[in-house]
Parts: C-alpha cells; structure tokens; sequence
C-alpha cells in the first residue's frame, strides 16, 4: 500500500480465522452460511453442507468477492453491527485504491503487527534473538535481513545458503536470510499449526496452502512462528521459507503451472482463495503468489496488467482470458 493511499483514521488488522469470507453486504450470507460467520470458520464443514445450488448462488446472487488467508493484513473503513467494511492491500483491485473491499465479521480479525511480533523476540527453551541490519543485494537495492539465532555448540554459518539448519542432539541453530519477508509460507495444501498457548480454545489450526508466518526458530522438523494466537507450530515438511525474491529465472512459468497442477479436480468456489476452493482469477492470483509475482485479484484488471502474448507461441504460465 502506498503512503498516500492510507488515510489517518483507518484501523489496519489481520484476520484471525483460517481462512476468511469477504461477502459483498453484511446482509449476504444466508443461514447456511453460518459456519464460515465465526470466530472459529470452518471451511470444510461449510462447503460440505452446500449443494450444487448453494454453492452457484454466491455467484448468481452476488453474495461473495473473495477470501483472504490466516494473518494477511485488511484495512478497516467502518464497523457497523458487528461487521468491518474492509480493504484488502494485497489484492489490487480497480474497484478500490486501497485494495479489494468487502464485509467481514469483525470477531474474524485481530490487531496484531507481523513487524512487532517479528521484532519482539521470544523465549522458547533457549534463548531466540532476532537481529535486523541492512545489506546491499547483488542488485544494488537495500535489504532488510533477519537472523534468528538459538545457542548451539559448534555453531558454522555457511552463508552461501539462504538458509541453515545445524542440529545438535535438540539445540538448533538457523540462519534464515531474506528481502523484505522474514516469513514461513504453508506449502503444503492444508497444515496443521499446533498452538502452544495454555488457554487456547482449540489445539491448533488448520492452516491454507499459501498462508505467511513469521519465524521464530527451527527446532528439528519443527518450525516455531509467530501467529494472531500466539506461538505456532509447524510441520517442516509443509512449510517452505520466503528468503529469496521467486520470480525470476527461465523455469517461473513451468514452476507456476506445477503449482496448478497440483489442484486439479478441486471444486471451483465463487470468491475462492484458498485451498479448499478457488474461483478462476483466484487461482491464477494464488499460482503467481505461489512464486512470489503479486497480480490484481480480478480477471478483468489481470488482462490490462498483463503482457500480451503471441498465441501461437504461449508458454507455461501464460494465462488467456476468454471475457474481460
């Protein structure tokens, strides 16, 4: 979001549910519709409930506009009976110059600052110190790095590698070097985040493909972020780390249609963006972030973002549009 664009007086928040649905009015959602309404959304218990004609009335009726994952920052312009009129800033839109607008339940956000919980630092069973400083990138431009240190003995930096893991008999050492994110992102389709708070209502959350977290440490094939409920834990195995600019190189396009082809048979959801359904321009908003290229949120503004492409020499990755 650009400087000029926020206006004093708004209220940024993060949504604290897994997976959020912006409705166009508060007066959109039907009775059916109450499993996604609370503070507790349940994603999978509300689409098994739909029939074939539920689910095509969030489109015929207009009651949907789009989802937006576990953490991601919103703009909220008013609350009115329990309901926050909202501005999405990472899902650009010619609809808003603030981001994508809608109506969300406001029990489904949380004032929380990734920065403010990435700079925080926090005692886990060792001591975590999180440490920021400049460093200028092969391409001349300043970069935030991050390190997240744990004491280990015999500890090596190997600093041609974005990323290192040095285990010893359960201290961890990582180094996790990045841009402007210092970030897990959710590879997996769907991931479970333990949560460590006592008081927690539940024992964790299950987490969409494509959600970003803070990290904390590493521990084995743990991985410890920061999180709206607190401290998460995550599987290894379904996380990947955001500590380089994707986005670039020969193979961007193949990579972005291997992303796809890893939802194929997935039901189509009007207003989609998550893993457990997309709608069309969803999914390419999802596959492009997958590689770390943001696009606007509708079909219509993607086309006129967009490079033309010669159709008889499309590649992977390349996206036609058949109404704009």
């Amino acid at each position: 979001m650009k400087p000029s664009e926020y206006r004093p007086g708004l209220k940024k928040m993060v949504v604290s549910v897994p997976v959020a649905t912006v409705w166009t009015t508060p007066e959109s959602p039907r009775a059916m519709d109450m499993n996604v309404l609370q503070n507790k959304a349940d994603m999978r218990a509300w689409l098994s409930s739909l029939t074939p004609d539920e689910r095509l009335d969030l489109c015929t009726s207009n009651r949907t506009q789009t989802q937006v994952l576990y953490a991601e920052e919103v703009v909220v312009i008013e609350v009115r009976n329990g309901w926050a009129n909202i501005r999405i800033p990472n899902q650009a839109t010619r609809k808003d110059p603030l981001g994508y607008p809608g109506w969300v339940p406001y029990i489904q956000l949380t004032e929380w600052s990734r920065d403010i919980a990435r700079d925080s630092g926090v005692r886990l069973n060792a001591q975590v110190q999180i440490n920021s400083y400049a460093q200028k990138s092969a391409q001349g431009q300043m970069n935030t790095v991050v390190e997240v240190n744990a004491p280990v003995q015999n500890q090596e930096k190997d600093n041609t590698h974005v990323h290192d893991h040095v285990q010893d008999r359960g201290t961890d050492y990582i180094h996790a070097q990045t841009h402007e994110n210092r970030l897990v992102q959710v590879y997996a389709k769907f991931a479970k985040m333990a949560l460590l708070l006592e008081d927690a209502e539940a024992p964790y959350l299950e987490l969409s493909y494509l959600t970003k977290l803070p990290l904390i440490e590493v521990r084995d094939t743990e991985v410890y972020v920061h999180s709206p409920h607190g401290v998460g834990v995550l599987s290894m195995k379904d996380v990947t780390f955001l500590d380089h600019h994707a986005g670039t190189g020969l193979d961007i396009g193949s990579r972005i249609a291997a992303e796809a082809n890893r939802f194929l048979n997935l039901a189509y959801l009007w207003g989609g963006l998550s893993s457990y359904g997309y709608d069309c321009s969803g999914f390419a908003y999802s596959m492009y972030a997958s590689q770390g290229i943001t696009i606007p949120r509708d079909a219509s503004d993607q086309a006129l973002a967009g490079t033309e492409a010669v159709s008889n020499r499309l590649r992977p990755g390349d996206l036609r549009f058949f109404c704009i």
